[in-house]
């Protein structure tokens, strides 16, 4: 059977049975129009369709015809693009005996540059099919209109030129999906006769129209490649022990979207709907249906997203990767994973929580100083915004040891594993891949002289717990390091007990406030575990352990609020209103935004003056009507000193008691 002529028919217009094709290819012309519509892209270019823009914007006008021996000529005016310029002449003329352009002239700047007619002469052409009508006579100099000019003949009624073509488009997309249907269908008919029919398939042939819900597994297979991740399909049928290279993803995504049937070859050919995947396999589906619609979206259709790789790959952001291999999060199933600089792929499982590194900093008399030993290389680190993926596996050193402990196996001891991590794990992924990376493959070493800085800057990122091992061995393997490690919240790093004396406990900022008869104190204490210090003290005692940074910034806030102190405690008099009010009103937020702040009932009640409404009192006093103003929520002597102060527009008032009041929020609109 030849497909090519079942589907699309021989060249003289029959079918495969030999009968006349109704729905053929059409050769030559539409009826009344001047020039066919493949001769004028082909004539314009890309002014083909910036001439549809021109006709459009109705700034071609001005329209005339005339006929002369050899066709018909054409002329118009078009606008300037830019408004200003003077309207540009066109000129087109057709040999109607040949149906093509013999002639054409435009002032555009753009007519004639490359050797190309411009999108006006296009658009005149296109103005004339579109309505002919709009055309008037020209005398035989191409002047004005003249009624003695030939008429032209009756031309039969037409579609508009636009609404054809999206109709001819509608009609070519049927076409195509007729052709893809007739395609499958005879693929599964070619696939089925190879096979032995439906008997060769209960005999156990490997072809059959529909396959169980949930027998087709997808396993992905994931490269770095440059910031993003190349991602290839490999389809199997566990049942029947077969498997295949998805040779074109885009083309797998549409097959299983339009359930349309797909041969892969005499052992495995059937109908591609998503109930065939499994649960596992449908989530991978829509991870990569999603990319895929994503970028030709981006791109108008353009295969964007195969930059760098083949139809075979799809490149995926570090988002979609994450998304991908959460599904394979501790589950009994395996992908394969390409490590950097190697050029083959193995299997690998995505198990939850953070790798213990065996990060530890051991003593090296040749090195002079502490070397960074780990027991697992960090291959690749996916960063989502869901979920953060790592890539592990053992070191040199530990491949080696393993398989010396195997009776030295050939093989074994260094599989990867890729491990969904924490954000704590995140947090300190630069500091990990320069401790663990594979880019270099040498051992960090830390001089006696920078062991201060490193216990500064990088030990913060990790949990520090304590070895007893400072000779120089290798870390201690998985099971040894349970001991140690277990347990430890964070990303463990084993350190000796000369490195851990000069560790920094994190600083916590605590600023006391109170109120005694003479003003307001402020103590800020910077804490380390259980110690505590004075930080208007400075940071002399026991300076090596303790954030000079952060206690200075802490002593600098609080010096906006409050004089430089001689001592410890920072000092504000209960006269300076003005001080106290700014304290309490701007002072506090920033204090807080510092560290904890903790304050005392007497400070506490500097704030605890409550919302007053003022109104007007009367009473009749010997024979007279006395008028005073009355607020409830205070002390009566303090309602006229308040009064005072809300008819001066001051921003507080302070009460008797020293509390102050803010004057926004009293309500004295009855009294004033």
């Amino acid at each position: 059977m030849t497909w090519h002529n079942a589907v699309y028919g021989s060249r003289n217009g029959s079918d495969v049975m030999g009968r006349p094709s109704d729905d053929g290819p059409v050769y030559g012309r539409v009826p009344d129009e001047l020039i066919p519509e493949e001769r004028l892209r082909r004539l314009g270019g890309k002014s083909f369709y910036r001439a549809h823009e021109v006709i459009d914007s109705a700034r071609i006008h001005d329209f005339g015809y005339a006929y002369t021996d050899d066709g018909i000529t054409l002329t118009a005016l078009v606008d300037s693009a830019d408004g200003y310029a003077d309207d540009y002449s066109v000129t087109a003329h057709v040999d109607q005996s040949i149906g093509d352009l013999t002639a054409s002239h435009c002032t555009c700047p753009a007519y004639g540059r490359f050797g190309a007619i411009c999108k006006h002469v296009i658009a005149l052409i296109m103005a004339y099919d579109e309505d002919p009508d709009a055309f008037e006579a020209l005398d035989e100099d191409g002047g004005d209109p003249s009624p003695a000019a030939r008429p032209r003949p009756r031309r039969s009624p037409r579609t508009s030129r636009r609404l054809q073509a999206f109709m001819r488009e509608r009609e070519q997309s049927r076409q195509s999906d007729v052709q893809s249907r007739q395609l499958t269908l005879l693929r599964e008919i070619d696939a089925m006769s190879s096979s032995g029919g439906s008997t060769g398939a209960q005999q156990g042939g490997a072809v059959s129209r529909h396959l169980p819900i949930g027998s087709v597994v997808l396993r992905p297979e994931l490269r770095r490649f440059g910031t993003s991740w190349a991602v290839r399909l490999r389809l199997t049928v566990p049942s029947r022990s077969v498997a295949y290279v998805v040779k074109d993803v885009a083309a797998f995504i549409d097959t299983v979207r339009h359930q349309e049937f797909h041969s892969y070859g005499r052992k495995l050919a059937f109908i591609h709907t998503r109930d065939t995947l499994s649960e596992r396999s449908r989530i991978i589906l829509d991870v990569l249906e999603r990319a895929v619609r994503i970028r030709e979206s981006v791109t108008g259709g353009a295969p964007f997203y195969r930059r760098g790789a083949e139809a075979d790959t799809v490149l995926l952001t570090g988002d979609e990767i994450g998304e991908l291999l959460a599904a394979f999060v501790d589950a009994d199933a395996f992908l394969d994973y390409e490590r950097p600089y190697r050029m083959r792929t193995e299997p690998v499982r995505v198990v939850d929580g953070d790798p213990d590194l065996g990060l530890a900093l051991v003593w090296s008399d040749d090195a002079e100083g502490y070397v960074a030993r780990h027991r697992l290389d960090v291959l690749d680190i996916v960063e989502g915004s869901s979920a953060s993926f790592v890539a592990v596996a053992p070191s040199l050193s530990e491949s080696l040891s393993r398989r010396a402990e195997a009776s030295g196996a050939a093989s074994g001891g260094d599989e990867v594993r890729i491990h969904r991590c924490s954000q704590a794990f995140m947090r300190a992924r630069q500091a990990i891949d320069v401790l663990c990376g594979t880019e270099r493959g040498e051992d960090m070493v830390v001089a006696a002289s920078d062991t201060d800085l490193f216990m500064r800057t990088v030990a913060p990122l990790f949990t520090a717990v304590t070895t007893e091992d400072e000779a120089g061995d290798r870390p201690k393997s998985e099971s040894e390091a349970g001991e140690s490690g277990a347990g430890v919240r964070g990303i463990p790093i084993r350190l000796p007990e000369a490195m851990l004396r000069l560790r920094r406990e994190p600083c916590t900022i605590e600023i006391y406030l109170d109120r005694e008869p003479m003003g307001v104190t402020c103590d800020v204490q910077a804490r380390y575990g259980d110690r505590r210090y004075h930080a208007f003290e400075g940071a002399a005692e026991d300076a090596p352990r303790r954030d000079r940074d952060a206690e200075r910034l802490a002593v600098e806030a609080v010096l906006h609020y409050f004089p430089r102190p001689d001592g410890p405690l920072a000092f504000l008099e209960e006269s300076d209103d003005d001080a106290i009010w700014r304290l309490i009103t701007e002072g506090l937020p920033v204090m807080r935004g510092l560290g904890e702040v903790f304050t005392t009932p007497a400070f506490d009640g500097l704030l605890a003056a409550p919302r007053p409404t003022i109104r007007l009192g009367l009473s009749v006093r010997s024979g007279l009507v006395e008028i005073s103003p009355i607020a409830d929520e205070i002390d009566p002597e303090d309602v006229p000193g308040l009064l005072a102060s809300y008819r001066r527009r001051k921003r507080f008032h302070r009460l008797r008691n020293g509390a102050f009041l803010d004057m926004s929020a009293v309500d004295a609109g009855q009294a004033v």
